[in-house]
């Protein structure tokens, strides 16, 4: 289930906050947890099959900006405009993490933030394969996103020979900037291999 709600602060002297929960989606949170506990604590003593086993786990959000940069279109000033290059040699903002872009990247692709990701490595890199249907009936297209800030050979290589290339795949921008022709070959690549096994599979950099 998804449960949303509004970061309202809870009074200053009530009980909850006088306990460390300063909103109303702090308590939420606990709420979850304690029942998780208490569903733990019930099925403790009983053997439970593959069949039966289930998760406990939850995802909390935040509402927040872009973790990339916006273009400011209306722009008077020269200067300014190359400020805005050279602001955006790297479009991803200071201090994000590799999950919020991850968790960015699913929302703008429709996929739902309850789907299955998978932890993968190429050539020693990490890598993320993203279910993008939820539907067991569907053929499940796959997302894959790599976020490392500089690219090597070996990696493009090892994506590419994938024996189930994902439809979609998503790198750094910036992780070429130390050689683009490594940019150029790989699109190529993905394009020629994409028309010689009929499907489609799109790169795109970010």
């Amino acid at each position: 289930f998804v449960m949303v709600q509004i970061p309202e602060p809870t009074p200053t002297d009530s009980d909850a906050r006088q306990a460390g929960y300063n909103t109303i989606a702090a308590i939420g949170r606990e709420r979850i947890r304690r029942a998780a506990q208490k569903i733990k604590q019930d099925f403790a003593t009983k053997t439970l099959t593959e069949q039966h086993s289930f998760d406990l786990g939850f995802k909390s959000f935040r509402l927040d900006t872009s973790n990339f940069k916006i273009w400011e279109e209306d722009i008077a000033r020269i200067e300014n405009i190359q400020k805005q290059l050279d602001a955006h040699v790297n479009v991803v903002r200071e201090g994000r993490k590799d999950e919020d872009l991850l968790y960015e990247i699913m929302l703008k692709n429709k996929c739902p933030l309850t789907n299955s990701i998978e932890k993968i490595s190429f050539a020693g890199f990490d890598c993320y394969r993203i279910e993008t249907s939820m539907n067991k009936t569907e053929e499940q297209h796959k997302i894959l996103v790599c976020l490392t800030k500089k690219v090597t050979s070996e990696l493009l290589e090892a994506i590419e020979e994938q024996e189930k290339i994902s439809h979609n795949i998503f790198m750094l921008d910036h992780a070429f900037a130390h050689d683009p022709v490594l940019y150029t070959n790989f699109s190529y690549r993905i394009k020629s291999k994409a028309e010689r096994e009929k499907r489609t599979i799109i790169f795109t950099a970010i």
